[in-house]
């Protein structure tokens, strides 16, 4: 069988474009797994086990606007670890702060500073001990919604949604206006509208502003108990 020019050129052409579309054919497996994976995560999250939402509805008489009124903690003899299966973090802690004290911790990285705020909050395994806030001797017989709600964290590493300025610093849509604005100045945020929609985890803000917004946001709530981690890390000093 004899082969002409053109037949060879066709041939030619055809093993190159063959090159392209396998290139392209392994970028598409490639995005499929990535979200596959995604998926098999999701459907992951609704499997997990839902968090204890406190053990004593009479505790729920503490819903209102004034608790907690003075803002003193207990840590008494907790032992504390992030997942139901790994060891202890916190070993025998306890302490007492006072309404209205300011409290530092200091310590070497590991050394737990961050997990006394994961016990405070509840997003861990309070092994054995209590922690006790106001009136209340043990946190954890309170619904975790409302004693989340109670309180109020600057973290670490900021986080941010993908929505307004107001909705940012005003979830619940509870404070006025002019209190944003306030809130927004006393800490120096650069002026925007409280209409200006903030990207997906603060994509369009530096890493500073992302923590001013956070510390606007403490003072929008007015909480008698602030957590702090690290929360001037990203700002300038003054």
């Amino acid at each position: 069988m004899e082969f002409t020019a053109g037949d060879v050129g066709l041939a030619v052409c055809a093993a190159m474009s063959l090159t392209n579309w396998l290139n392209y054919g392994m970028v598409v497996s490639a995005e499929v797994e990535n979200y596959m994976v995604s998926y098999k995560r999701s459907i992951e999250y609704t499997k997990l086990p839902r968090e204890e939402n406190g053990k004593d509805n009479k505790l729920l008489s503490v819903q209102t606007e004034s608790w907690p009124s003075a803002g003193s903690i207990t840590f008494d003899k907790v032992n504390f670890k992030h997942i139901k299966d790994g060891q202890n973090v916190l070993q025998n802690i306890s302490f007492n702060i006072r309404p209205s004290e300011k409290i530092g911790i200091v310590g070497r990285t590991g050394a737990g500073k961050s997990s006394i705020l994961a016990a405070l909050y509840r997003t861990g395994v309070i092994v054995s001990g209590k922690v006790g806030i106001d009136d209340v001797n043990d946190h954890s017989l309170l619904p975790v919604n409302l004693l989340r709600s109670k309180m109020t964290i600057i973290p670490q590493v900021p986080v941010l949604f993908k929505n307004t300025l107001r909705f940012n610093l005003d979830p619940t849509e509870n404070v006025p206006d002019y209190e944003l604005i306030s809130a927004l100045s006393q800490v120096g945020f650069r002026q925007r509208d409280l209409d200006y929609i903030v990207e997906d985890n603060g994509g369009n803000l530096s890493v500073g502003e992302k923590q001013l917004l956070s510390v606007a946001r403490t003072l929008v709530r007015n909480s008698k108990i602030v957590a702090m981690d690290e929360a001037t890390a990203n700002i300038d000093p003054r």
